[in-house]
């Protein structure tokens, strides 16, 4: 039994910055995710789709001990992140290609204890799927799997109007602030986080900015992020941050206390480009 299996498509990245240099990188939010929350000590697992030919792309998840599941895909996921700020807050996304879509026999497939829905946009995993997975596992799922949509080759976040009717069956729930206001109309963060947990989710991560919010219990508390330096590690933040928080959760740790440790992580893996690779900072 795993204790996490993050599921979702791995991609190939074709990273542009504000100035056009490009570089090519493995992505995705399971490749993201799940080796922060190896580190930490967690029993992880991958179910992800893909080419034959792209399995290098999983190769570093293996080498840390990640138990992979992939499953076969016509074509593997690329997608081109360009930077339109210096802060890498502001992105445009370019899909070249997509991976097969999850069944909801394969989303249930393997077990674990918690199970993170991280597709990359709408379709990818089937909504009805999850709440045949809460029947198995605890289920936590960042909702930008769910709202972004494909628009010709661009990726464009809308409404969610099934939301409700998944999110009665979601115990974590990960957004970053623009896509509360998406989801709820509310520009107010704290107004947004708490019609969101009125659809079901006791644990709440939020992410954007300069902090991390976390809402359970009638309770919001702000942890900041304080990278050293210039920000070079944007991309997969929101990733590092829900796997990092479930993680700790997973291993004991209270809701305050796990929210601490993924702030000092994520801060960490803002540092450098890739997923945080360590060291874990100090408890």
């Amino acid at each position: 039994m795993l204790d996490l299996l993050l599921v979702g498509h791995v991609t190939r990245d074709r990273l542009v910055d504000p100035e056009g240099r490009e570089r090519t990188a493995t992505g995705g939010a399971v490749y993201y995710g799940s080796i922060p929350a190896r580190l930490l000590g967690v029993r992880v697992g991958v179910l992800t789709k893909l080419a034959a030919s792209d399995h290098e792309l999983l190769e570093e998840l293996r080498a840390v001990g990640i138990a992979l599941h992939p499953l076969a895909s016509r074509a593997t996921t690329v997608i081109q992140n360009h930077a339109r700020s210096a802060d890498l807050e502001r992105r445009r996304f370019v899909v070249e290609s997509v991976a097969d879509p999850f069944a909801e026999e394969e989303l249930l497939s393997v077990p674990a204890r918690m199970v993170l829905c991280c597709a990359l946009q709408h379709g990818e995993l089937p909504e009805r799927g999850v709440a045949a997975l809460a029947r198995q596992s605890q289920v936590a799922l960042d909702v930008q799997g769910f709202i972004r949509r494909r628009e010709g080759e661009t990726l464009v976040s809308h409404a969610w109007p099934e939301a409700a009717d998944v999110l009665a069956h979601v115990s974590v729930l990960k957004a970053d602030r623009r896509e509360t206001e998406i989801l709820t109309g509310e520009s107010d963060v704290a107004r947004a986080i708490a019609k969101l947990a009125e659809l079901g989710p006791r644990e709440l991560l939020v992410t954007g900015g300069a902090s991390i919010l976390l809402f359970w219990e009638g309770r919001l508390r702000e942890a900041a992020l304080a990278p050293r330096g210039e920000v070079r590690g944007r991309t997969g933040r929101g990733d590092t941050a829900i796997a990092s928080y479930l993680a700790s959760r997973l291993l004991g740790e209270d809701p305050e206390a796990a929210l601490a440790r993924t702030a000092a992580i994520v801060s960490r893996k803002l540092e450098q480009p890739g997923p945080f690779r360590g060291p874990l900072p100090p408890r």
